[in-house]
């Protein structure tokens, strides 16, 4: 009896493990990223089938070989200032995540990002390590080509826009300075380093506003872009003379950004205007001073009208007489 609950007992245990071991062999082989089983030795005790078709052979082909020679195309373990991932979690027992270049079946090179895990025996000794290895080369030149287009984004910023007569303020979504361009500098009397970063409603009321000739109206009409950015602004502002800065008349013109990493930010554009509103005022003035001549000339006319007029009077009766 007491043999029979115990076969009952050892055959369910085997049942279980059996189960376990079935269902830890479909995960095994139903990941898509390589994994590898290697021992202290640094051979290839066990592989998955992703970790065969990225070797470029069948599975059997990698069993015994060293990692070394057959991922790494070394003869012998990676040294520093590579990290061996088998060796350090042998020496810690614990898991460690790196990135490493293993070479496919082609030997073409690839970086991976390598987890390691210790796979411990009963008495806690770690007997082999399980690397589950993910392929992020594209994921990396993806990245190295965005920095490239940053970069590139930062050079038409700087050598373009920088250099610019246009004066350009650029504002993210909370209406915070990302930058402003040398022009911009100049005529408003600010620095970059000291507005970058700062509320532009602040900067605004507590000291841009108080360069121009109706600060309260400016103040006006800028934060109500702020309070509905949802249009196109566009007026003639006067900045007004003080130390290093020099008297301008700027057009404001600015609108909502709508696309991109500054997308429900706002871009603020000032043209300096001076020398075609110095061009207007003379010809306004020029303009008033000729019908002023006008209206004199007329004057004198209508007077030369009466005078003739009045002698053909006299005359008449002077004739009469």
């Amino acid at each position: 009896m007491v043999m029979g609950s115990l076969f009952k007992k050892l055959s369910d245990s085997k049942r279980v493990i059996e189960e376990k071991g079935d269902y830890t062999k479909v995960i095994f082989e139903g990941l898509e990223d390589p994994i590898l089983l290697i021992n202290k030795r640094f051979e290839i005790a066990g592989a998955n089938e992703a970790a065969a078709r990225f070797a470029g052979c069948p599975k059997k082909e990698l069993i015994g070989k060293k990692c070394y020679k057959k991922i790494h195309l070394q003869n012998s373990p990676c040294r520093f200032p590579t990290v061996c991932p088998v060796r350090k979690v042998m020496k810690k027992k614990e898991s460690v995540q790196l990135s490493h270049t293993h070479y496919d079946g082609e030997g073409n090179p690839h970086l991976v990002e390598v987890l390691a895990l210790p796979l411990k025996d009963s008495y806690g000794r770690c007997t082999l390590v399980v690397e589950i290895c993910r392929d992020i080369t594209e994921k990396v030149k993806l990245y190295e080509n965005l920095q490239a287009s940053e970069e590139r984004f930062r050079s038409i910023v700087h050598d373009v826009l920088d250099s610019s007569e246009v004066g350009v303020f650029i504002l993210d979504k909370d209406f915070r300075v990302v930058w402003i361009n040398t022009a911009l500098e100049r005529y408003f009397g600010l620095k970059r380093e000291d507005v970058i970063g700062k509320d532009k409603r602040q900067l605004l009321r507590e000291k841009i506003k108080k360069i121009f000739e109706d600060p309260d109206g400016f103040e006006k009409r800028v934060l109500a872009t702020y309070e509905d950015n949802t249009y196109i602004e566009d007026f003639v502002c006067h900045v007004l003379p003080e130390g290093n800065r020099e008297e301008r008349w700027l057009r404001h013109w600015s609108r909502p950004i709508k696309m991109g990493l500054y997308s429900g930010g706002r871009i603020e554009h000032y043209y300096d205007i001076t020398e075609q509103y110095k061009l207007m005022q003379r010809l306004e003035k020029r303009v008033t001073d000729l019908e002023r001549l006008y209206k004199a000339f007329i004057g004198r006319e209508l007077q030369m009208r009466q005078l003739k007029e009045e002698i053909r009077e006299l005359k008449k009766k002077l004739g009469e007489r």
